[in-house]
């Protein structure tokens, strides 16, 4: 049944489409996910910050390929189709597959959101009921081309001077045309034929003002003002003889090109349409799947066949090189809209000038809706073309025509940055020129005059009629400028060249500032306050917002109140005078200070006070409107950032963060440099939060030209005096490690802008130079107090640090933390401290470490993020293998021949030397990140193919790639320096490799000295478990209630955690863990064995005696191979056995069974009456093996047994007594 047609006008209180978008902001992206989750339960639904990723609705899509941008409000499939989507509700449809009215009435009562839609509910149905019918109508159009082309009817004559004009007048290849966002708008029975049958009513509705003979047979152009809308049909009407004239010729191909090309009228008609006011621009369909990309440019032109002659270029040769747009043919379309777009720069292709292409572009930039920004999308960019005699024709179509897309494609693209300037600039060469050709007029009048008094008397007015057509001509062309900072250029510029005093205009302020309007007053405090203060975010805490303001001129952060007295202090602070005096000077003779006087000065002054009060707060409010909730952008700390932020690294953008100073550069900018820098004056940028403060400036760099000089450095060079440096120390294998150290060096300002960063640590004897390195040569910015000087400017030093100093200073940064002092293996505080650090550490070369501190509520926490590269430095390291796995070790060497550090390096570099070197090292690497990226991606493949001396994981490799990516860069060869580092840090490597075999926790367990014995009748000792059982004194162990007993019948050690918790690791870093976590840490070693059967545990509880443990996940049972060799087992098991052997055998290598009986008497074991061993009563030999000397008990450290093997020995510890920690022990 066909929809009912219906003709409205609709009212500023109607549902605007547009509005509709406030769905992408009314709804946090959490609200939308469970939405998603629950209409598509297999769309694999899963959020990351504001983006919301699925499997697009919109084709077969079994990978996520689908994202929701909440920041920039629009959806897009990075997938096979490429789908564009800006209104949710349509995709709500979609995947309910359901109607527009059912999907809306359904978040309707599931978001609550009548404030949105508020009474336009039936408006946005109409309207998208309207919008079904118009991509329906385009669609048929194309159709009615092609049944046409095909089938040649009769009753479709009527288009046959529309299909001339397009293939032989335009010169649009035939299976180019079908592709093309246009159609011919054809009769309404021959259209509607390929319509559905419930658009038809709304058809003849929408077009019944273009309803006739002139317009049937027109070319109908689509615009878009949103992908997957059309905003606007354009039909070029065709002569009305072209019908006549074509039947003159058989074939296209003979009529003449100048007959063929005037078939089209000059005349064309824009559909009116009830919703849509603007026109959009044509285009944006046909390049639907290049929204969204990483590319931010588009080009714009004027007619719809400059773009068609791209297209069509396109097409053909199957490029997809860049998005162009018509704004047909005027300059007065608004263009705001691609912002949301993600475009951010407009390279606008006009006429030649000689066609008027400079009026068009003049419109453009005239029209002040073409330059809206916000907080999140800045107004766009444009780059105008410079037309030269290079470049043949009038327009983009006939350059195309007579040069070749690929010369023009040249010009546009490849060498765009000779041929195209910024809308400033062009402004002021087009504003010299109007003036220099009024100015040159008026001299050739001059001349011509002869010295009469008339004459002069005409001179005179000649000169005051060029002065005036002077300020006449800036006024309009100041009319293009927009961008506060170029105002004030602008105006500068003038009044030095022209002399023309802009304070006078007082048109100039009223044709931008309505300054007898609230509006107009206010949008004046507002922009001259932004050339001092910006509004960068808010909080939300319970005594309300807290708004946070940026000075540009003092470069800092300040709260600033909403109330009068508070908001009038701080403005007159940053303003450098009172602000009620500046905002009376800035508003001087507006009537909104003072409309009329009482009489009474004092009177006036109160009421003029309390007026500008009134616009302050006015204008205060208005700025807060555009500022952004703190937690919806990312925080980014100190120093180089480029791959660690995913959105600036796809907008090609680096970001160095110093102090109080931000400089963002963009990589391959359109100028054709590597790299362009500019300082950006403020906390923010887009989404980025900067942490800003003059206490954390790391660097010297405080300027772009600075930055700019990193483009010079040469590279290899500098790499070569660090080498020459680092000679000053000795390091095990000098030569590899100097060069290794020397890439790592340059390495350090970037490694967490190419998202990768690792952990170094230095060790070595004492006085072999740990701390000159650390302290002296990798100190950070202003680093004093040593003999050796800094030459790495990004980094903190610290000899004391807690973990609670990095995460507070450290916090989102990129510097280098340098430790000096972390020694891990003493009994101390400080050892502590460092313990709780490397703990820290474990996740920052993973993808960062997060955690959450303070607040007596979980939205009071702080939640900070670390990943930075870290050096530590320390005589004794860590043992511990998850610390060690993910750190590079570096071996310093003592070397009394060796000169003072300090002293070598003076004498080979100067201060100027050293300086030099240090900015090379921060700035040289920087242009070149992109590079360096993608090497790493290759690298990182390259050298897990490497055959080496031992095996290595991905986590040792990644440790390595940030040096050995620039010491690719650089020319050298990496993969043979990666074979070099293996086989340098062999012994460590396998150590980690076969960490399965050996346990920390249950070395902690079996090597702690925790058990008491008696050396003989009046001295005590303490000794460790593996000590008794190497020296078969089984029956101390297993009375001593340590926790640890032995089943040698079995080759089974059992480890009852609850009481080696309180002995054995009372004074360990595993004290804390729970019974259960103890055992799952140990569960994995090979010698763990975990299938226990009842059978099992009740042998053992019988045996040990230990009625109290009810369930076998109150123990563990480990192979007694963990400790002893296959021989020592095999004599453990015969001199338990004596010839007895029987059951089931388990463990590794097998074992007497849980039924063993009685031998024939030859065995030295004791039992009870139930056949179990008595252990307490056994006389068991010390020389039960063949000890050696290493584990003979008496050889112990505290020599625990006095050879004896016939004494019972008291075996309960002493109160209070701790086991110390076994330093024999090593991995």
């Amino acid at each position: 049944m066909a929809r009912k047609a219906t003709k409205k006008t609709k009212q500023g209180k109607a549902l605007k489409p547009e509005d509709i978008k406030q769905l992408w902001r009314k709804v946090t992206p959490q609200e939308w996910l469970t939405l998603l989750q629950r209409i598509n339960r297999d769309g694999k639904w899963s959020i990351n910050g504001h983006t919301i990723k699925g499997c697009c609705p919109y084709h077969d899509d079994k990978t996520p390929s689908f994202f929701l941008n909440f920041d920039k409000c629009i959806g897009k499939c990075f997938g096979s189709c490429g789908k564009v989507v800006t209104d949710l509700v349509q995709l709500v449809a979609r995947l309910q597959k359901s109607s527009y009215v059912a999907a809306l009435t359904w978040l309707n009562t599931e978001l609550n959101i009548q404030e949105i839609i508020g009474d336009g509910a039936d408006d946005l149905v109409e309207y998208n009921a309207q919008q079904e019918m118009k991509k329906d109508a385009a669609e048929a159009m194309r159709k009615v081309m092609q049944e046409f082309v095909r089938d040649k009817p009769r009753h479709l004559d009527y288009l046959l001077p529309a299909m001339r004009y397009l293939v032989h007048g335009r010169k649009i290849p035939l299976d180019c045309l079908y592709s093309l966002p246009l159609g011919i708008f054809a009769k309404p029975e021959h259209v509607k034929k390929y319509m559905k049958q419930e658009n038809h009513a709304l058809y003849d509705t929408y077009f019944d003002r273009v309803s006739g003979p002139a317009f049937y047979g027109g070319v109908c152009f689509h615009y878009n003002n949103a992908p997957g809308c059309i905003s606007r049909f354009k039909i070029r009407k065709m002569r009305l003889d072209a019908e006549e004239v074509c039947s003159k010729y058989a074939k296209g191909s003979d009529m003449p090109y100048d007959v063929v090309r005037n078939l089209a009228d000059k005349a064309f008609v824009i559909v009116d349409d009830p919703f849509i006011a603007e026109l959009g621009v044509f285009g944006l369909h046909h390049y639907n799947r290049m929204i969204g990309s990483a590319d931010a440019n588009a080009y714009i032109t004027e007619g719809e066949f400059d773009a068609i002659a791209v297209m069509a270029s396109q097409l053909k040769e199957g490029r997809d090189d860049f998005m162009i747009f018509a704004i047909g043919g005027n300059g007065n379309s608004g263009l705001s809209f691609l912002r949301e777009l993600g475009i951010r720069t407009l390279w606008f292709v006009q006429d030649a000038p000689h066609k008027n292409g400079d009026d068009v572009a003049k419109r453009l930039l005239l029209n002040k809706k073409n330059f809206i920004g916000d907080s999140i999308n800045r107004p766009l960019a444009y780059k105008i073309f410079c037309w030269t005699a290079e470049m043949l024709g009038g327009d983009l179509d006939e350059a195309i025509q007579l040069m070749g897309y690929d010369r023009v494609f040249n010009y546009l693209y490849n060498e765009r940055s000779s041929f195209f300037i910024n809308s400033y600039n062009w402004v002021l060469r087009k504003c010299d020129a109007e003036i220099a050709a009024m100015r040159l007029d008026v001299e050739n009048q001059c001349k011509a005059l002869e010295d009469t008094l008339e004459d002069r008397n005409r001179k005179e007015n000649l000169e005051n009629s060029l002065t005036a057509g002077v300020a006449a001509t800036v006024k309009n062309w100041f009319g293009c400028v927009h961008e506060q900072v170029d105002r004030l250029t602008f105006i500068q510029k003038y009044t030095m060249s022209e002399g023309i005093d802009f304070e006078k205009l007082q048109e100039v302020n009223t044709s931008i500032y309505a300054l007898d309007t609230v509006d107009g007053a206010v949008a004046r405090l507002r922009d001259a306050l932004r050339e001092h203060i910006e509004v960068v975010y808010y909080e939300s805490t319970k005594a309300g917002s807290q708004f946070t303001l940026w000075s540009r001129t003092e470069f800092e952060t300040a709260s600033i109140p909403m109330n009068d007295s508070g908001m009038e202090l701080v403005l007159s602070q940053y303003l450098g005078k009172d602000v009620l005096v500046w905002a009376k000077q800035l508003l001087n003779g507006s009537p909104l200070l003072l409309s009329k006087s009482s009489g009474d000065e004092i009177t006036d002054q109160k009421r003029i006070q309390q007026n500008i009060l009134f616009l302050l707060r006015r204008t205060m409010l208005s700025m807060v409107s555009e500022s952004r909730q703190i937690s919806k952008l990312r925080i980014v700390g100190q120093g180089i950032h480029y791959a660690d932020l995913p959105g600036a690294k796809a907008d090609r953008h680096v970001y160095f963060v110093n102090g109080t100073r931000v400089f963002r550069g963009e990589f391959n900018p359109s100028s054709g440099a590597p790299i362009e820098w500019e300082f950006v004056n403020s906390a923010v940028d887009g989404n980025l939060l900067f942490t800003l403060h003059p206490g954390k400036k790391w660097s010297e760099v405080e300027d772009v030209a600075e930055l700019y000089a990193g483009t010079q450095v040469d590279l290899r060079s500098l790499f070569g005096q660090v080498r020459d440096i680092l000679d000053g120390w000795k390091f095990e294998h000098h030569d590899v490690m100097r060069d290794y150290l020397a890439a790592w060096i340059l390495s350090l300002p970037i490694q967490r802008a190419m998202g990768m960063v690792n952990i170094t640590f230095l060790t070595g004897e004492s006085t072999s130079g740990k701390t000159s390195l650390v302290r002296g040569l990798l100190g950070g910015y202003g680093s004093s107090g040593y003999d050796v000087p800094y030459i790495v400017e990004s980094a903190k030093y610290s000899s004391d640090a807690t973990a609670a100093w990095i995460y507070q200073e450290m916090d989102q940064t990129a510097l280098l933390l340098s430790l000096d002092e972390a020694e891990a293996r003493q009994d101390n505080a400080h050892s502590s401290r460092v313990a709780d650090i490397q703990q820290m550490m474990f996740s920052i070369p993973t993808g960062g470490a997060r955690m959450s501190r303070g607040g007596s509520s979980a939205d009071q926490r702080a939640d900070y993020f670390l990943q930075m590269p870290v050096i530590m430095a320390a005589i004794n390291m860590s043992s511990d293998p998850v610390f060690l796995t993910r750190v590079v070790v570096i071996y310093t060497q003592k070397d009394l021949q060796r000169r003072n550090i300090g002293d070598y390096i003076a004498d080979r570099f100067t201060d100027t030397q050293i300086q030099r070197i240090r900015t090379g090292i921060t700035t040289g690497m920087l242009s070149h990140l992109p590079e360096l990226c993608r090497r790493m991606l290759d690298l990182r493949g390259k050298l897990s193919r490497v055959e080496t001396s031992t095996k290595v994981t991905s986590r040792y490799v990644n440790s390595l790639l940030p040096a050995l990516v620039v010491y690719d860069f650089l020319g050298f060869d990496a993969v043979n320096m990666f074979r070099c580092m293996v086989d340098n840090n062999r012994a460590l490597l396998e150590s980690l490799n076969y960490q399965d075999f050996q346990s920390e926790i249950l070395n902690a367990v079996l090597y702690s000295e925790g058990v008491k014995t008696m050396l003989d009748d009046n001295i005590a000792g303490f000794s460790s478990p593996k000590a008794l059982i190497m020296s078969g004194d089984f029956h101390i162990l297993n009375n001593s209630g340590c926790g640890v007993k032995i089943l040698p019948e079995k080759k089974w050690i059992v480890i009852f955690w609850r009481d080696a918790k309180q002995t054995l690791l009372r004074t360990t870093v595993y004290r804390n863990m729970s019974e259960a976590a103890l055992r799952e840490s140990i569960a994995k070693n090979v010698y763990v064995i975990t299938d226990i059967t009842p059978d099992d545990h009740k042998y053992i509880v019988e045996t040990l005696g230990r009625g109290d443990i009810k369930h076998s996940s109150r123990y563990s049972v480990i192979n007694s191979a963990y400790l002893l060799t296959d021989e020592q087992q095999e004599r453990m098991l015969s001199g338990f056995s004596g010839g007895n052997n029987g059951g089931n055998n388990r463990g590794n290598n097998g074992g007497a069974g849980n039924d063993a009986k009685k031998g024939n008497g030859n065995g030295r074991w004791k039992r009870n009456d139930n056949g179990s061993i008595d252990y307490a009563s056994q006389e068991i030999p010390v020389d039960a093996y063949d000890c050696t000397p290493e584990c003979d008990v008496r050889n112990s450290m505290n020599g625990s047994l006095n050879g004896s093997g016939n004494d019972i020995r008291n075996t309960r510890m002493r109160p209070g007594a701790a086991p110390s920690e076994d330093l024999q022990f090593s991995l």
